[in-house]
């Protein structure tokens, strides 16, 4: 039963790291704005404004794909360590008790 969790455990981490380089390779968008003067300063600056936090939010947007990528990558391959540790600290313990079981009958008085 506790293998089976650990394998499972294993695939869903490798489903995770899956999922965040899926999520680093997409494309946020573009920012198509251009830079354009109207004949009134106010306008020509609410422009340029707006066009400075279209950009900011374009660049935050690549910020927060690629800090959550790599969050779910992180996640993922912890978790596969994690399961595969447990699961091989299972194994060994199965060696060892059969092991020691074996040098038990080994070493046991035979029946009276």
């Amino acid at each position: 039963m506790k293998k089976t969790f650990c394998v499972w455990g294993i695939v869903f981490g490798i489903i995770i790291v899956v999922f965040g380089i899926f999520v680093m390779m997409q494309n946020p968008g573009s920012n198509n704005m251009v830079s354009t003067s109207f004949g009134a300063d106010f306008y020509t600056y609410s422009y340029k404004a707006t066009h400075e936090a279209a950009e900011n939010i374009y660049y935050l947007s690549h910020i927060v794909r690629i800090g959550i990528s790599l969050l779910l990558i992180s996640i993922g391959i912890t978790d596969i360590c994690a399961f595969g540790v447990a699961m091989s600290n299972d194994s060994n313990k199965q060696v060892i008790i059969e092991k020691e079981t074996k040098e038990m009958n080994d070493g046991a008085l035979p029946p009276l």
